[in-house]
C-alpha cells in the first residue's frame, strides 16, 4: 500500500476492504448486479498483489540456483533489465 508506506507483507485484509467494495462489486464490468453475487455463489474476494521488484529478484536468484549457477549481482540486474515494472498507485 504505497500511500501508507506498507510492504506487501505488512498489509492486512482491512487495507483492501474499501477497495474491494468499490472495485469488485460497484464498478461496471466487475461483479455489479451479477448472479454470482446475488445468489451468494461468491463468498470471499481475495485481492491479488503483484510481486514487488525485490520478490522478482529472489525468484531470479532461486532459478539460477536451481540450475547450479551462482549469480553475481550483474547477472541478476541483467535479467531485471528485461522486466517491465509498473506501479499502479491509483488503485491504492
Amino acid at each position: 500500500m504505497s500511500k501508507e508506506g506498507l510492504t506487501r507483507e505488512e498489509t492486512r485484509l482491512f487495507h483492501f476492504e474499501s477497495l474491494v467494495e468499490r472495485g469488485a462489486f460497484n464498478v461496471e464490468g466487475g461483479f455489479q448486479n451479477s448472479e454470482a453475487i446475488k445468489s451468494s455463489l461468491i463468498d470471499h474476494f481475495i485481492p491479488f498483489l503483484p510481486l514487488e521488484k525485490r520478490h522478482v529478484e529472489l525468484c531470479i536468484v532461486e532459478e539460477f540456483r536451481r540450475v547450479n549457477f551462482k549469480p553475481k549481482q550483474a547477472d541478476i540486474e541483467f535479467v531485471l533489465f528485461f522486466i517491465l515494472f509498473i506501479f499502479i498507485d491509483y488503485l491504492l
